[in-house]
């Protein structure tokens, strides 16, 4: 319905979509929070990992920049002696959700790809560190120069969303 610009049929039981109010963004944060770690899960079958919110904008209590650091902190909290990548204000940890900010022809990823930290290593004699991202079986190692390109994918704008399943529609296509 929301692709043809209808308005959404929301579900008092049973449904699978559903609608929250909330004037309070950071109560909106919380419940963004329990939904993916919590309610999804036990009420649908689907593993954080397959759940992707979405927000209008970046800055504030309930925009991307803040949902994905307390859906990182949730989901894929700081473990004592774990490597991690500091790149634009957020920890870069194995296991975490990233997208890829640009188009990098050299390495074969796009402005919108997902992918799936597997591996962060630090040297902290050298002061270098490299992060390597699985993109759906395709490992990109990003040196600390190149990590900046990265960004958390808890959650993301609903602009940048529309580069997803806008390019997924066109390889369904294909």
């Amino acid at each position: 319905r929301v692709n043809r610009g209808e308005f959404p049929h929301f579900a008092a039981h049973g449904g699978d979509c559903f609608f929250f109010p909330c004037r309070d963004p950071a109560r909106a944060a919380e419940l963004a929070v329990d939904l993916v770690q919590n309610r999804i899960p036990h009420q649908f079958g689907l593993a954080p990992e397959e759940i992707q919110v979405l927000a209008p904008m970046h800055k504030g209590t309930a925009g991307v920049r803040a949902l994905n650091a307390h859906l990182q902190a949730a989901l894929n909290p700081a473990v004592p002696g774990q490597a991690e990548r500091v790149s634009r204000g957020a920890a870069l940890r194995r296991g975490d959700r990233v997208m890829q900010q640009r188009n990098n022809y050299d390495k074969g990823v796009f402005n919108g790809d997902l992918g799936t930290i597997t591996r962060v290593d630090v040297d902290e004699e050298e002061g270098t560190s490299a992060v390597m991202v699985d993109f759906d079986g395709l490992p990109v190692v990003y040196d600390q120069d190149e990590c900046g390109e990265l960004a958390l994918a808890y959650a993301t704008t609903i602009h940048k969303s529309c580069l997803l399943y806008t390019s997924d529609a066109a390889d369904e296509e294909d």
